[in-house]
């Protein structure tokens, strides 16, 4: 995979706070976000921005992040969309095919999901 500057980021999580939150920090360092609480509003923001990183929260209600993730991967047009996948809780994560780093900060769990 070739790199690729980042200059949008989606972020999907179902916290506005956390959505207000990575969002003020990212425009602070120059980026254009796009925010989405659920499932179908990340959706409608992959097909209408086509953003170059999406930040996915893993434990949202009804549509999970796995499912999101899941989903962005079985598709040519989002396969290769990179997503960093942001918790706030302690979860263990059972990687079936993806390929993954962990890193733990603080009760903060970020995890690298790479494309292969």
């Amino acid at each position: 995979m070739e790199s690729k500057n980042i200059n949008s980021i989606l972020i999907v999580d179902d916290s506005s706070t956390n959505l207000v939150l990575l969002e003020a920090i990212l425009q602070e360092e120059g980026y254009k976000t796009y925010t989405a609480l659920n499932a179908k509003e990340a959706y409608a923001s992959i097909d209408k921005f086509k953003p170059d990183l999406i930040l996915l929260d893993l434990l949202m209600p009804q549509v999970s992040g796995f499912d999101i993730l899941e989903r962005l991967k079985a598709f040519p047009d989002t396969s290769e969309i990179p997503v960093i996948v942001v918790s706030a809780k302690r979860i263990l994560i059972y990687a079936k095919t993806w390929g993954l780093l962990i890193f733990s900060l603080n009760q903060l769990i970020f995890l690298f999901f790479f494309l292969g």
